[in-house]
């Protein structure tokens, strides 16, 4: 029965590498457009919608695949290498429907009743809220910044500070029918994203779909009694919420090497016995870009396998004694690796990679901005690490 599922679920993966393979050309053909507009084609969600792209971490009772997480990564790098933004909607915005799977039974049941082949879309910088709290519901109100997908998406998962919830954030969930759209996305990369604001007037929630943010990211949720298909729903979430975002990034760095070649391969084949200089030079700054990404890729296999393997308490516990700062430091590095790569690559291109007709700088802008994601930061990621060597040294005072 095992090898069965096994089975089909290796058959649905290899169907949605077949999708892929086809769609990319469109996605990538689409994707200078979709940054101009500042937000994807309604064609590209509805081909990810019909691909049943949207439900690749959702519970399988309510018609997801809960695939194995390193799958997951690996097909958003393969979405990324031809459009970053489509890979953000089916990654980082896809993998929100877990969060749906991590709350009460009452809160899933009502989500999910239009199935998993939707978008949830969360907005987690918050300008300014109100909340009054009634006998069985919250009243809230306020503006919230950087809803990827929002135009998209049926639900949104706020994330609320109010001294009602007390000290400990909460994730407050609504349909989209509730908030007002705020067309302020203006920015230097990730634009197709359509990353817009979100404004809240009075909107009625009931209890069953608020929950505090540590109940919902901690071990054993309230969705994990009926959840048991894949780790990502009852484990710690917090390893998962904070890699979701590498699958989209090494793709992306990918696509950028891909077309930095399509420039510079004719270019190495024009250059003459009079620069026969240049040519180690070119080969030497591609060949290093190459070893970046792949030493890159190797790092995110190993962050993605290891959270796809555990799956017992005992092994959450281990995990974050053991395993989390380690993935934390190969996080960072990745974009490190990923930055080296393309920055070099674009300085061998030199003018002819600035072109906004380009498909280079398009994808080196939009990694630009996923490198400042908060979950990867440099000095976010790295700190710990070296807090927690220097401690077992007996050199940092506790």
């Amino acid at each position: 029965m095992k090898g069965g599922v096994q089975s089909e679920q290796q058959n649905a993966i290899a169907s949605f590498y077949e999708v892929i393979a086809e769609l990319s050309p469109k996605w990538q053909a689409r994707s200078l457009q979709a940054d101009e507009n500042s937000q994807l084609p309604l064609e590209t969600f509805l081909e990810l919608r019909d691909a049943k792209l949207f439900g690749l971490c959702a519970p399988k009772r309510f018609g997801g695949h809960s695939l194995p997480w390193n799958e997951f990564v690996q097909l958003t790098t393969t979405i990324a290498a031809s459009c970053p933004a489509t890979a953000w909607l089916v990654g980082l915005v896809g993998s929100h429907a877990a969060i749906i799977a991590r709350m009460s039974e009452e809160c899933q049941t009502e989500v999910f009743r239009d199935g998993t082949q939707q978008l949830f879309a969360t907005a987690s910088l918050q300008q300014q809220s109100t909340v009054f709290k009634c006998e069985s519901s919250f009243v809230v109100s306020g503006k919230w910044s950087i809803s990827s997908g929002i135009d998209f998406a049926k639900w949104v998962v706020l994330y609320v500070r109010h001294e009602v919830f007390g000290s400990v954030p909460h994730l407050v969930v609504l349909p989209t029918s509730q908030v007002s759209i705020i067309d302020d996305w203006n920015v230097f990369g990730l634009r197709a994203t359509g990353s817009k604001s979100v404004l809240v007037s009075d909107a009625v929630i009931p209890s069953y779909r608020v929950i505090n943010q540590d109940a919902c990211f901690n071990l054993n949720p309230p969705g994990a009694v009926s959840n048991t298909d894949a780790p990502y729903f009852g484990r710690s979430y917090i390893p998962y919420l904070s890699s979701v975002i590498l699958g989209p990034l090494l793709g992306t760095a990918k696509g950028g090497m891909a077309a930095a070649l399509d420039v510079l391969i004719p270019s190495y084949a024009r250059i003459g016995d009079d620069r026969a200089g240049a040519k180690p030079l070119l080969e030497l700054a591609v060949a290093e870009s190459a070893v970046e990404l792949r030493i890159a890729e190797m790092l995110v296999a190993n962050c993605s396998a290891l959270l796809t393997s555990f799956v017992s308490a005992e092994e959450d516990r281990a995990f974050f004694e053991n395993k989390w700062n380690a993935i934390r430091q190969d996080k960072a590095y990745v974009v490190k690796l990923c930055n080296k790569a393309m920055d070099r690559l674009a300085d061998e291109l030199g003018t002819r990679g600035v072109f906004s007709t380009g498909r280079f700088q398009l994808l080196w802008r939009d990694l630009k901005v996923m490198s400042k994601h908060m979950d990867v930061r440099w000095d976010r990621m790295m700190l710990p690490v070296g807090q927690e060597l220097l401690k077992a040294q007996g050199v940092c005072p506790s």
